[in-house]
């Protein structure tokens, strides 16, 4: 896994420095409009450098993000044998076997973006009053790059307990796929990567069609996918012999799991009820600015009317 993710992690550099090589050098007028950015303007040190630097980023982040949204979807179908939802429940089902490799390759990423954060807050944004959303951003890196590697050690070894012994579990098929699910949620990273590299081009905010579409998305894939996934464990267990209640709520199956994963799912789902508050807040500020610049311009309308009349 150690080699894995430092494979990993120097392609995604590797990837970034093509990404940056080819917008400084290939588009020179694409550059300009990324130079001019209000971003790049508040640092009085290497524009230009740093704004294709982190537009770059964005565009490697689009491709992390459609990479995890297409392996989570393979992984998917081959736990469960296409059906995308049902996981075959007797005990001998079988877990995935590309999930280590997978979530090696996420973690790589995950360290890339850590390490990039370090480069832009220290030499980039040292005097830079650093924000609590600031904090968040770099500090959420980190889950990922402990959890991933965690979990496919711990996987590895499961794995070969299982192989030695004649325990009997299906546990692991589970778990594999709700660590696909994640990777599928990636899709709304792609959009909001896009809404701001289209503001940095075009030096317009995001189009209302498009910045619904990430409320959407991320409603659905970020807070609605957990009871998804619990309902998921409550059915594991009402096939379990130890557990057969039918009454289970949601709430209850949550604080059945180890107290580390209720915690950390509690967690992150408040994190992301924070970040979808945010994406609301835009969309509804968007909203008002469309409508009263709607009207605004319809007033001028009628002045203008009134002032023809009053002349003739």
């Amino acid at each position: 896994m150690k080699l894995l993710l430092l494979i990993s992690t120097s392609l995604w550099a590797l990837l970034h420095f093509v990404a940056t090589t080819t917008i400084r050098r290939c588009v020179p007028e694409f550059q300009n409009a990324i130079a001019n950015h209000r971003y790049a303007k508040r640092h009085s040190v290497d524009r230009e450098e740093i704004s294709v630097r982190r537009f770059a980023v964005r565009v490697v982040s689009c491709f992390h993000a459609m990479f995890g949204f297409a392996a989570g979807l393979s992984i998917i179908a081959e736990l469960t044998n296409g059906t995308m939802t049902s996981i075959p429940t007797n005990k001998n089902a079988a877990p995935s076997s590309t999930i280590t490799t997978v979530v090696g390759i996420e973690a790589g990423f995950y360290l890339f973006d850590f390490l990039s954060d370090v480069y832009r807050f220290v030499r980039i944004e040292k005097e830079k009053k650093k924000t609590f959303l600031d904090v968040l951003f770099f500090l959420h890196h980190l889950v990922p790059i402990v959890v991933f590697p965690a979990y496919s050690m711990w996987r590895s070894n499961k794995l070969v307990v299982l192989s030695t012994t004649s325990i009997v579990s299906n546990n692991l098929p589970l778990l594999d796929y709700i660590t696909a699910a994640l990777l599928v949620t990636n899709v709304g990273t792609t959009l909001t990567n896009i809404s701001w590299m289209r503001k940095v081009l075009t030096q317009n905010e995001s189009s209302l069609l498009l910045q619904t579409l990430i409320v959407v998305v991320y409603c659905v894939c970020r807070i609605l996918v957990w009871p998804w996934l619990l309902s998921m464990y409550r059915d594991q267990q009402r096939n379990d012999e130890h557990h057969g209640d039918d009454d289970l709520s949601l709430w209850h199956v949550l604080w059945m799991l180890p107290f580390r994963c209720s915690t950390g799912t509690v967690t992150l789902c408040l994190i992301n009820i924070y970040f979808f508050a945010l994406n609301v807040q835009k969309w509804m500020k968007m909203i008002r600015s469309r409508y009263d610049g709607g009207n605004h311009h319809s007033q001028i309308h009628i002045e203008c009317e009134e002032e023809v009349k009053k002349k003739k």
